[in-house]
């Protein structure tokens, strides 16, 4: 590449980082939850995380009910209500709200806090806005600075040509929903980070041939918070290992391993801390083993009272440690009733089947009082979508679409087919086949393999988020497709359209991405749809 050529590459790349974040800032600064509440929190996504960085540092705990119940008040407070929580017995044997979410990230972000809180005397109690957008900034726009710096630094090695170069950091900075995110506390911006620092590391190792142990201990830990923020990025894991294991299966085990597991030991670690489970609240969700089953006979059903002491009683047979304060209420689904313990503050399913009647453990962290994840409660996308080949519609081409909302998607498919067949390299092939075997293994988990309740599209999403933390493959994707049709104007009209289409809809909910994508809003407006 000659100097003149570089030279401007490097100024556009500079000009194209810099107008992002100023963007990505300007947003932030302006952030303001719905209902004029005092926090930068915009949904009870996010603030199901800044509950758990609260309650951390603030109480010393991963229980939030001192966040979300201030003032010893019987009643939420608004500004940090959420509906992603669970609810269960916690290590002092009293039940207690918790955050559904991983618990890694938000233990991590709680460092920050306690850093605040302790030296600049910033608390989220009563600076909201400074802690939170702090973190934010930090957390978010930062490392996307840093990734669009190695993005471009990568291109001009690469030897892309100009045109290919400019419009794939333009994609970069200002056609994802990476971007769009950057304003709020999410999972999928920081697993797209390091998926991506991790592709450049491959990158360094295979095409510049720098492969020093510590090299591998990075790729290890990136690998690994990729996955403890996507659980579907436990295949990207997979994909990477085998391929490291090919190429040098010494140096992939004395460093990249060790790095792996020990992400992953900290994710499961305080995920136990907190639950006292090594499996996630989403896997909490069905009535836990039989305790007990027994003849409905032997159950007095005239009363509740003396139903729920005869429970008592068989439970109390079977080793089970009850207390004679026991209340039985009934449920929503037919069939099933509550036995709560109030002394122990413990719950037990109990289950009509015919002539039987099973006692169950209770594992169903989402079934407790004024629970929005009831079938009653759940309302719009939440209700899940009842026909898969409708959902598989609305993911790919309708409205959550990837190719209906950001078309440039298409050219970066066409770019991975292009690197599985057109290139001996290895490091090219890993990004085809991986990229493409990514897509195609999310699409068949959400799609294929998720219950009606976890086909939502995400929820309220402007974007079709877990699928975000794509957006590494499919830039890399991009300039390989733009290198190869840049001769055809055609071709080129069609990227222009499509750079402007997904330019218009990553900035639709840039001021809030917990709002639905226009596509759903102009369907709902003429009735085509309705949730």
């Amino acid at each position: 590449m000659d100097r003149q050529n570089l030279f401007l590459q490097v100024g556009i790349f500079a000009l194209l980082i810099l107008l992002s974040v100023g963007n990505m800032t300007g947003r932030l600064a302006k952030v303001t939850a719905n209902g004029g509440q005092q926090t930068p929190f915009l949904s009870a996504n996010d603030r199901s995380r800044w509950c758990t960085i609260r309650a951390l540092v603030d109480f010393k705990t991963y229980a939030i009910d001192d966040v979300l119940r201030q003032d010893d008040s019987p009643k939420f407070h608004p500004a940090w209500q959420t509906i992603d929580m669970v609810r269960h017995r916690g290590g002092d044997g009293k039940e207690h709200y918790y955050s559904s979410k991983p618990t890694l990230f938000p233990t991590i972000l709680a460092g920050k806090y306690w850093i605040l809180k302790n030296v600049l005397g910033w608390s989220l109690e009563k600076d909201a806005y400074l802690v939170g957008r702090f973190i934010i900034f930090t957390t978010n726009i930062l490392p996307l600075i840093l990734m669009f710096f190695l993005l471009g630094k990568f291109l001009l090695e690469t030897g892309g040509s100009l045109f290919a170069n400019v419009a794939t950091m333009a994609i970069a900075t200002h056609g994802t929903y990476l971007t769009t995110y950057a304003i709020t506390l999410n999972n999928h911006l920081p697993a797209a980070v390091a998926t991506f620092f991790a592709l450049y590391i491959v990158y360094t190792i295979f095409e510049q041939e720098k492969s020093a142990l510590w090299r591998y201990w990075v790729l290890g830990f990136l690998a690994g918070f990729a996955g403890a923020n996507e659980l579907p990025a436990l295949a990207f894991i997979a994909f990477l290992t085998l391929f490291l294991f090919w190429y040098s299966w010494k140096k992939t085990t004395i460093a990249y391993l060790p790095a792996l597991v020990l992400v992953g030991s900290c994710a499961l670690g305080t995920n136990y801390i907190a639950h006292g489970s090594l499996s996630p609240p989403y896997m909490h969700r069905q009535d836990g083993p039989v305790i007990v089953a027994v003849d409905r006979s032997q159950i007095d059903w005239t009363g509740k009272d003396q139903g729920a002491k005869d429970l008592g009683q068989i439970l109390s047979g079977s080793n089970e440690d009850v207390s004679s304060e026991l209340v039985l209420t009934d449920h929503y689904q037919e069939g099933r009733s509550v036995l709560f313990d109030k002394k122990n503050e413990k719950r037990y399913a109990v289950l009509e089947k015919g002539a039987i009647v099973e006692i169950r453990s209770w594992n169903n962290w989402y079934d407790y009082s004024k629970s929005y994840w009831t079938p009653s409660r759940r309302s719009g996308v939440d209700k899940g979508e009842p026909s898969q080949g409708v959902y598989l519609f609305h993911v790919l081409i309708g409205h959550h679409g990837l190719f209906s909302l950001t078309p440039v998607l298409i050219f970066s498919c066409i770019g991975l087919a292009l690197c599985c067949g057109v290139t001996q390299n290895p490091f090219w092939q890993f990004i085809g086949w991986t990229g493409l075997g990514l897509l195609v293994i999310l699409l068949v988990f959400y799609v294929g393999l998720r219950p009606q309740i976890d086909r939502n599209y995400g929820g309220v999403t402007t974007g079709l988020r877990w699928f975000f933390w794509l957006y590494p493959f499919w830039l890399l994707g991009l300039v390989v497709s733009l290198q190869m049709f840049e001769k055809s104007r055609l071709l080129i009209v069609l990227f222009g359209m499509g750079f402007l289409v997904s330019l218009f809809s990553v900035s639709y909910g840039g001021m809030n991405p917990w709002t639905q994508p226009w596509i759903f809003d102009l369907l709902t407006y003429f009735g085509w749809i309705s949730y």
